[in-house]
């Protein structure tokens, strides 16, 4: 799911980091992120991407959609979309 919601968002958002995550946020949680969400989100985005080109040898290309991939997975698993209240 994670990997479908990534292309998703790849497709539909564009390139900026900044709009693909508020795109995702928007589409897991019904809502913007706010500011330390966006920051938290990019930053995770950023060493992900680094973690991918180091330990994986992945091409920069490859090595962001997976770091987008992982962004993705992670928001699928925050409480506020697990859990309606």
């Amino acid at each position: 799911m994670a990997q479908a919601l990534a292309e998703r968002v790849a497709t539909e958002a564009g390139a900026d980091d900044g709009a693909r995550v508020a795109f995702a946020v928007w589409l897991t949680l019904s809502r913007a992120p706010d500011a330390d969400e966006l920051t938290v989100c990019r930053t995770l985005l950023s060493e992900h991407e680094q973690r991918h080109l180091e330990r994986q040898g992945m091409t920069a290309k490859d090595a962001h959609a997976a770091a987008l991939v992982d962004l993705c997975r992670m928001l699928l698993n925050v409480n506020e979309f697990v859990y309606v209240d």
